[in-house]
């Protein structure tokens, strides 16, 4: 029996995530526009897409007033595969929390980081630092695997730890979405 053309992958409308990624120019918008504008918050389509970008768009509900807009805020998560984060990743997280972020860094239970509390105007500057000291956002967030874990038992002698680390950078490097639009030094 052959299959009618209806019940094919190939044949699906995609979803309206899948089709939201399909026409952001590989991730890029609408929030390369949207970093352009001087508003506090993202639309819902460049929130989808910033997701990809490693941070989420927050309400700040201890600063909500009544008949005013939200205070919108922005959370980075890390991607460190294996939970390995150098020495200079982590004091630029440390520092960026204090001058950036809500002075709070957040460790996560999938082996990563979090900056809480960032301003919009503050993204940018953000996430350069983080990719400038060794660090990575893209793909810690949104419909995707976020982080690679791995022991955290990093013996120099035993070299099945060696390739547990080793088998989770690959992994996240295969996992990781294809994009040239995660450069925010520019």
């Amino acid at each position: 029996m052959i299959a009618s053309s209806s019940s094919t992958p190939a044949a699906r409308k995609p979803s309206k995530a899948e089709g939201l990624k399909e026409r952001s120019n590989y991730l890029r918008e609408p929030v390369a526009t949207e970093l352009l504008q001087d508003t506090t918050h993202f639309t819902e389509d460049g929130i989808q897409i910033l997701k990809f970008h490693g941070s989420y768009q927050q309400d700040n509900r201890d600063n909500r007033v009544k008949g005013q807009e939200k205070d919108y805020q922005f959370m980075l998560r890390t991607r460190n595969p294996g939970g390995f984060v150098p020495p200079q990743l982590y004091l630029t997280l440390d520092k960026l929390s204090e001058e950036y972020g809500n002075h709070t860094l957040r460790v996560t239970t999938r082996q990563g980081f979090q900056v809480h509390g960032v301003l919009k105007k503050n993204l940018k500057i953000v996430f350069s630092s983080i990719i400038q000291n060794m660090g990575s956002t893209l793909g810690a967030c949104g419909d995707l695997n976020r982080n690679v874990m791995a022991p955290p038992a990093p013996y120099k002698n035993r070299p099945e730890y060696q390739y547990a680390l080793q088998y989770a950078n690959n992994v996240a490097d295969l996992l990781t979405p294809q994009t040239g639009a995660y450069n925010f030094s520019r």
